[in-house]
This record gives C-alpha cells, sequence and structure tokens, in this order.
C-alpha cells in the first residue's frame, strides 16, 4: 500500500507541474531600479511601463505556455486590446532591430525566435540552438514623463537596464 501511495505521488507531480503553466500569467521585468513592472503589448512591442502607455493597442499582456513558445492575450485586468494569441518573440540572428515584441507568425524565422523560451524556476530565458541558456533583455527609456521603457534583446551600452523576466509578481 505503501508503494502504491509513493509511486501515485510521483507520478502526480510531473502532472501539477505541467498544469501550473497550463494557466495564464503575467510576465514582469526587474532590475536596477526596476522592481516587477508587467510586460505590455504595445502596437505590437513589448514594453513595460510605470502606467499607461502612449500606444493605439496596449494591454498588459497575460500569458500562456505552449511548448517552447508563449501566446499572449490581453490581461483581464486592465485596457482591453485589439490583439488575440499573438506570439512573443525576440529578435533573431539576422535582425537589425533589437526589440522584443508580438507577432501572429506561427513559426521563427531568423528575424523572429518565437519558440526557444525556457524557464529556470520563474525566470524566462532563452535556449539558443547550441544549447546555451541565456537572459539579455534590456531596457531602454523611451517616454520619461510617462516612465515607459522598450524592452530589448542584446544590446549594450549605458543607457540600457539589464532585466530578467519572471512570472512572479511584485511584492505589494
Amino acid at each position: 500500500m505503501h508503494l502504491s501511495n509513493i509511486f501515485s505521488s510521483t507520478l502526480l507531480v510531473p502532472a501539477l507541474a505541467s498544469l501550473a503553466f497550463a494557466q495564464s500569467f503575467n510576465l514582469y521585468a526587474y532590475g536596477t531600479g526596476i522592481g516587477g513592472l508587467p510586460v505590455h503589448y504595445a502596437d505590437g512591442n513589448a514594453v513595460v511601463n510605470k502606467g499607461a502607455v502612449n500606444a493605439v493597442t496596449d494591454a498588459v499582456v497575460s500569458f500562456t505556455k505552449d511548448n517552447a513558445r508563449l501566446i499572449g492575450n490581453p490581461d483581464s485586468s486592465g485596457a482591453a486590446g485589439s490583439f488575440s494569441n499573438v506570439l512573443l518573440y525576440v529578435p533573431g540572428s539576422s535582425s537589425s532591430s533589437h526589440n522584443v515584441g508580438f507577432t501572429t507568425d506561427q513559426t521563427s524565422t531568423a528575424d523572429r525566435v518565437t519558440d526557444k523560451f525556457v524557464w529556470y524556476g520563474a525566470t524566462l530565458l532563452i535556449k539558443s540552438d547550441d544549447g546555451q541558456l541565456t537572459s539579455s533583455f534590456y531596457l531602454k527609456e523611451s517616454d520619461a514623463a510617462s516612465g515607459q521603457y522598450e524592452l530589448l534583446w542584446g544590446v549594450s551600452g549605458d543607457e540600457y537596464i539589464s532585466v530578467g523576466l519572471r512570472s512572479v509578481a511584485p511584492a505589494t
């Protein structure tokens, strides 16, 4: 009887782990001076902001996990946006842009990588083609008055703030 309970428990743990990501979650940026700002959809770009975003279509994004992809929809607690089932992407190796954004294209390209997202606990990472796990997310202030930041990938310089993206909301 004890063996059957242990066996049942070991089968249940992986099922519960996958169930946790079947539900929606938000992503928050954490870094120096950035204490957990939510990721917004702003006209196809990923931004973080201390308040409302200056964009035609703006909403905090609620994500669901689909294998190594993240599917975004407007968060039901915020303003509704006119987007649905968009994939989060980071710029690919042939992209001239460093902006992180959203696309309806269901496949990764040389310009946009949509299917390499992995988790280390609650922290979002990218798995490169050679198997390396990296986090190269950065913020650049784009509107000082509102506290809006562009979410970027793979940049360097003093004007950028290195951040980690996590699925854990900041403490209130």
